[in-house]
């Protein structure tokens, strides 16, 4: 079985998991602020590890929740796992999160696998493939060329807390504002990426952890907004 095969079960068996344990979990633990992990986190990494492990015993794996730095992500085939992303949502019962699995190998991109929480659909790209939408049944629909009239704009702002935090915010929000009034949402997960790639979101903008002063922040808000 090739590894995106393998990496699609993954996926599906992580939402099988994810679906039947949201807004109940055990405990939740802060991880830091506005950071938090629980333990359906650590099941779903397990879950993954095992699976990826059982049909490559000799690739790597870097977990979110059992990795340590330092990491080396420019050597060999390596698998990079989030097992809840938006565990917030997860956690306090807002139905918006997924499970991200991505593959490198020699530091490149090779494929993707985003499992979307409760839609029991899956989104995958594969170098040179491009991007695709598999719902429940296994039937597949290429996500290339995607328009959208959604005015939605997702922001990401990457847990960044700095005292000019909010500067990037306003200055964003302002120049959406003035792009054909587009609409700012905090989604707090990955699983907008296939959102956009669906046409339900206009687009995403993922800020960087950065400092700087309000004249800045609305210059990086210009060159980040493209449409």
């Amino acid at each position: 079985m090739n590894e995106l095969d393998v990496a699609i079960e993954a996926a599906a068996l992580a939402a099988a998991c994810t679906g039947g344990e949201w807004a109940q979990p055990e405990e939740v633990a802060a991880k830091g602020e506005h950071d938090f992990v629980t333990p359906t986190d650590r099941k779903v990494e397990r879950l993954l590890i095992e699976h990826l492990r059982a049909a490559f015993p000799h690739h790597r794996i870097l977990g979110e929740e059992s990795a340590s730095p330092p990491w080396n992500l420019r050597e060999g085939t390596l698998w990079i796992l989030d097992p809840i992303c938006g565990t917030a949502n997860f956690a306090f019962g807002i139905p918006l999160f997924c499970t991200n699995i991505f593959l490198m190998r020699e530091g490149e991109p090779v494929l993707a696998v985003i499992a979307e929480g409760l839609r029991d659909d899956l989104v995958y790209a594969a170098r040179g493939q491009g991007a695709f939408l598999r719902t429940p049944g296994g039937s597949t629909t290429p996500l290339r060329g995607y328009r959208t009239r959604s005015m939605l704009v997702n922001f990401d702002s990457a847990y960044a807390q700095t005292e000019h935090r909010m500067d990037f915010s306003a200055a964003l929000l302002q120049e959406l504002a003035l792009r054909n009034h587009f609409m700012l949402r905090e989604m707090g997960t990955s699983a907008t990426l296939p959102m956009q790639a669906r046409g339900v979101l206009a687009g995403n903008v993922f800020e960087d952890a950065g400092r700087g002063t309000s004249a800045q922040a609305r210059c990086c808000a210009r060159k980040q907004v493209t449409w």
